[in-house]
């Protein structure tokens, strides 16, 4: 991250969407896309005990968001494309 961490988590989804589309540009992490919003994505998923943190999530456009979803993108490729959406 650009030398902030965030470890409060945030319990309201709407609050956490807002903070986390100001501290990531508006890109997909792995395509580039930015042609409409793309998705604030949970790198470890909520249902699976991911914490709503910003060091939790990346943005991803709609489709790559599904795949990754669904197990077909490694979360070390994520992992490594979310400089991608990073400010400077």
């Amino acid at each position: 991250m650009t030398g902030r961490r965030y470890v409060s988590e945030y319990t309201s989804d709407g609050t956490f969407r807002v903070l986390a589309r100001r501290e990531f540009i508006d890109r997909c992490a792995l395509c580039g896309w930015d042609l409409a919003p793309n998705d604030v994505c949970h790198v470890v998923a909520r249902k699976n005990g991911g914490p709503n943190t910003v060091d939790n999530v990346v943005m991803l456009c709609p489709n790559h968001h599904r795949l990754f979803d669904r197990g077909a993108i490694p979360v070390e490729e994520v992992l490594a494309a979310r400089a991608n959406c990073l400010p400077g």
